[in-house]
């Protein structure tokens, strides 16, 4: 199964909670600029840019460098105890702002 959210921060007040599931989580920058905690590490995000993460330990946007930020989580989930290896792929075009999935 795969999950798809818009993630929009727009001020220093947007705090989300640390948050923890299992599969695989692509991250792709559409404005801003945050630092995603994930695994004991900060990692720097940046428009236009794609971070995969695989889960099963605690995660969330720690920093917010520079707003107004959105971003897409696309979560894919276990099937019969696996993900098949990768995290579902996917592009963005910015001239028609469509975002296309290959799962």
């Amino acid at each position: 199964m795969v999950e798809l959210y818009l993630i929009p921060l727009r001020t220093e007040s947007d705090i989300f909670p640390t948050f923890q599931h299992g599969g695989i989580e692509t991250i792709y920058m559409l404005e801003g600029e945050i630092g995603y905690r994930h695994s004991g590490s900060l990692y720097h995000l940046r428009p236009w840019r794609r971070s995969v993460f695989r889960f099963g330990c605690p995660a969330w946007p720690e920093v917010l460098e520079r707003l107004p930020a959105r971003y897409l989580s696309i979560i894919a989930h276990p099937q019969n105890g696996q993900v098949g290896g990768r995290a579902p792929t996917w592009r963005w075009t910015r001239r028609s702002g469509r975002v296309i999935f290959v799962i």
